[in-house]
């Protein structure tokens, strides 16, 4: 099934807050609920006010690895699917490279999608497992 995408995301410029282990991290909130019908045919609603990063790529590569782009739909999605746990990690993040793939198609775009995934599988154990909302 194709996944169902809203057209636009919209976010409040970033502030910082402090994650469950007391580290200062930077926070996009939702302003608006975002649905959104994944592939296995899950509607979801991210509600408004959720927190994102976006992708979590360490400074040092922004320049390879850009946070922010034409990607962001599918980082929101999946940082609200470890927040909630609602797909399990696995499912998560293979949901993560479907929405990469439908929303970047370009070939140009194939080896960033999957390197994006697999970054995710190798380090995102520990972010799935201790991952929970965050609050103003």
């Amino acid at each position: 099934m194709t996944p169902i995408l809203p057209r636009y995301v919209a976010v409040q410029y970033p502030t910082y807050t402090e994650d469950r282990q007391g580290q200062s991290r930077q926070c996009f909130w939702l302003v608006e609920s975002l649905v959104i019908t994944l592939s296995t045919g899950l509607t979801l609603t991210i509600p408004a006010g959720f927190c994102t990063d976006f992708a979590s790529v360490p400074k040092l590569l922004w320049w390879i690895f850009p946070p922010v782009g034409d990607h962001i739909l599918a980082d929101v999605v999946h940082d609200y699917l470890y927040a909630s746990h609602l797909l399990s990690r696995a499912d998560a993040d293979r949901e993560f490279l479907l929405l990469m793939k439908h929303l970047r198609p370009l070939p140009r775009s194939w080896v960033d999608n999957h390197l994006r995934y697999l970054a995710v599988r190798i380090f995102g154990r520990g972010p799935y497992a201790r991952m929970g909302q965050l609050k103003r």
